[in-house]
């Protein structure tokens, strides 16, 4: 219990965040060279074959841009519910489409698109299915998000109701904590460049009866998820808008481009 409360207070501090990429893997690699000319693998600590595999990709993404969403939970991919649709709906409105047409990933598309076709981790299959059911469906990105969260309970000033039937049951004798957290990253589907990054935490808490503390979490646990989506969804527009400018490639309609959490 006390891991897990250490947990939710690590994830609260680290509260929203959200940042660009547009470096290119050419230039990267250049300065690489140049910093570690004469160093032998060994004194680089690093497989340097490996190195230059995951460095070497460029910005391909131009706007106005067909982006796939892809939700992940528990390390595979899953249906986006109702209410976190309605949050990435929301930011689609928001946007009036003006970097292109978004719409969620086809689950069974991407099974028959990576049938036979993904090895590796669980979290390395979910992603290579997400980006292989992308290109099925002829998607030049997609937004790849994974949620989770947690709750715990501990006592409260009428814990003492506990001793009794009826206050174990009747009693609000545990103060319940929940967090959600998601995260999200815009992929490139062709090279699996990152664009953008996100992360939002949300922390809810209430009183329950000591029987039914455990439910009272894990509802509580529920709305701070889906409270996570929402609120990252809505700090993504002025991230699409960094992302255009210096990818030179403005969308059809300005976006004003507010500072970034």
């Amino acid at each position: 219990m006390r891991r897990i409360g250490l947990g939710l207070c690590a994830l609260a501090l680290a509260g929203c965040s959200t940042s660009v990429q547009t470096s290119s893997g050419r230039e990267y690699l250049g300065r690489y060279d140049s910093a570690v000319a004469g160093a032998s693998d060994a004194a680089l600590g690093v497989d340097d074959a490996a190195f230059r595999a995951a460095a070497s990709v460029e910005p391909l993404l131009r706007f106005p841009a067909r982006i796939g969403i892809a939700r992940i939970e528990g390390g595979q991919l899953t249906p986006i519910p109702d209410d976190e649709m309605a949050s990435w709906a929301a930011l689609m409105e928001e946007t009036g489409g003006a970097y292109g047409e978004v719409t969620p990933l086809n689950l069974l598309v991407a099974e028959l698109a990576s049938s036979g076709a993904v090895t590796g981790s669980p979290a390395q299959r979910a992603v290579q299915k997400i980006r292989l059911g992308a290109a099925r469906q002829h998607m030049d990105a997609v937004f790849v998000y994974e949620v989770f969260g947690t709750h715990d309970a501990r006592q409260s000033p009428l814990s003492v109701g506990d001793l009794t039937i009826m206050g174990a049951f009747l009693l609000p004798g545990r103060k319940v904590d929940a967090l959600g957290h998601a995260e999200a990253i815009l992929l490139d589907v062709r090279n699996a460049y990152p664009y953008l990054t996100a992360s939002e935490t949300v922390t809810k808490d209430g009183l329950a009866a000591a029987a039914r503390a455990v439910g009272r979490g894990e509802k509580l646990r529920d709305a701070a998820e889906a409270q996570a989506v929402a609120d990252l969804a809505a700090s993504l527009p002025p991230a699409l808008a960094k992302l255009a400018v210096e990818l030179g490639n403005l969308p059809d309609e300005p976006v004003e481009t507010a500072a970034l959490d």
